[in-house]
C-alpha cells in the first residue's frame, strides 16, 4: 500500500478491510495518521510476533529541512530511513509511505 502520509488509520481500514487486507500492526487507536505511526514506530498487541509498524514499511518519501525530497528505504538513504522510523518527526516531513498489508479472511460473502 502506498498512501499520503497524513492518511488516518481509520480511513485506511475503511478502504482496506472490505478488500480483504489489514495493517500488520495497529496501535490502540484508529485516529492516528500513517506518518504518525512511522514517526512513533507504533506497536500493537501483537508486537511480540509482528514487531512495530516500521518493520513493515518498504520505503517513504521525506522532505528534509532544506526542502529536498528524499526517497528512503532500508537500502537507499538507509540511515535517514532508520532515523525517521521512530524519530518523532525530527528528520523532516514524511510525504508518502509504502508498507505491506496482510490478507485477512472476512465474514462477508464474496
Amino acid at each position: 500500500m502506498t498512501c499520503e502520509a497524513g492518511l488516518l488509520l481509520s480511513d485506511l481500514l475503511e478502504f482496506a478491510v472490505p478488500r480483504g487486507f489489514f495493517p500488520p500492526v495497529t496501535p490502540g487507536t484508529k485516529f492516528v495518521t500513517i506518518d504518525g505511526m512511522v514517526a512513533s514506530d507504533a506497536h500493537g498487541k501483537n508486537h511480540h510476533q509482528s514487531g512495530s509498524f516500521s518493520r513493515h514499511v518498504e520505503h517513504l518519501e521525506l522532505m528534509t529541512a532544506d526542502g529536498e525530497i528524499k526517497f528512503c528505504s532500508r537500502t537507499e538513504n538507509a540511515g535517514l530511513f532508520a532515523a525517521t522510523c521512530g524519530g518523532m518527526g525530527l528528520t523532516g516531513i514524511i510525504l508518502t509511505v509504502t508498507f505491506r498489508l496482510r490478507p485477512i479472511e472476512t465474514a462477508r460473502s464474496q
